[in-house]
């Protein structure tokens, strides 16, 4: 009996920090300012007010151009290197610290 609530003991604790280490994703709207391509980060001013925020990107990060022309309505994966300023983004990143957000998905509307 002992070994079984040591068990389910055991089996709780690991359910906690399981969720204790999950990555919280956030997601930021609003207008790319500047790209640092050799830095590998842009710079977004948050629609919901706020400061500036500059996001860093891996290659990891996916990338996704989605057009008001697009007839067929076919979104297209594209590189960091589409992004220019005054795209208007949605990015869901990690880590909410603004000094060190990484994204891990990029929305381009154009």
């Amino acid at each position: 009996m002992k070994n079984f609530i040591k068990s389910i003991a055991f089996l709780a604790l690991i359910g906690i920090s399981g969720n204790a280490l999950a990555d919280d994703d956030y997601t930021i709207f609003g207008t790319v300012t500047a790209i640092d391509t050799q830095n590998m980060n842009f710079t977004i001013k948050n629609d919901e007010g706020g400061s500036n925020m500059v996001i860093k990107v891996n290659p990891a990060t996916d990338f996704e151009l989605k057009t008001k022309n697009n007839m067929l309505g076919f979104d297209r994966d594209v590189s960091f290197q589409a992004l220019q300023v005054n795209d208007w983004v949605e990015v869901e990143f990690v880590n909410n610290d603004p000094n060190r957000a990484i994204a891990k998905d990029v929305e381009i509307r154009r």
